[in-house]
């Protein structure tokens, strides 16, 4: 996974999000739905829900010999909560 954002000073929200993943599906993809729950939002514990949970739903990842669907889904979903945890410091 790889995360990107413009941060605009503590009391401001971010701009310019971007969430890529690989390994859960065939080819990368953005997580738009992602994208759109960070977007004008701070790190905050209610935004990397809201992120995570968007993140999870929005997934069809691929199911094969290394892990589930479900695995990978749930693993995305938290790897992206604790981006958003320690950009945020809490």
């Amino acid at each position: 996974m790889a995360v990107a954002w413009r941060s605009h000073g503590p009391a401001a929200g971010w701009s310019d999000v971007r969430v890529a993943l690989g390994s859960v599906a065939a080819t990368p993809i953005r997580a738009a739905a992602a994208e759109a729950a960070l977007e004008g939002a701070r790190p905050t514990p209610e935004a990397a829900d809201a992120a995570a949970e968007a993140l999870a739903a929005e997934l069809s990842p691929i199911d094969d010999v290394r892990s589930t669907a479900d695995y990978r889904r749930t693993v995305a979903a938290r790897i992206l909560h604790r981006i958003v945890r320690d950009a945020g410091g809490w």
